[in-house]
């Protein structure tokens, strides 16, 4: 079954599950369409890269960018 989401930058897969991911470059994290799409489908998990530090947003994991790296040990 294909997945599509438009309301995330990317899909990405660890173990069995696709989890969303959006990228911001601004410091503004406000988020709603992605928010919504998260609600929706009643996902576990959701990641954001930005400029903030590594923080749990409900179910949106705030990663760093620079932390991208590490995502695997993250989640």
């Amino acid at each position: 079954m294909a997945c599509v989401c438009r309301d995330a930058d990317f899909v990405l897969q660890y173990k069995t599950e696709i989890i969303p991911v959006e990228v911001k470059v601004s410091e503004k994290k406000s988020a709603p369409s992605f928010k919504r799409y998260i609600a929706a489908h009643r996902l576990r998990y959701a990641l954001r890269f930005s400029k903030q530090n590594y923080r749990k947003d409900g179910s949106i994991l705030n990663i760093s960018v620079y932390l991208v790296r590490r995502v695997n040990k993250l989640l």
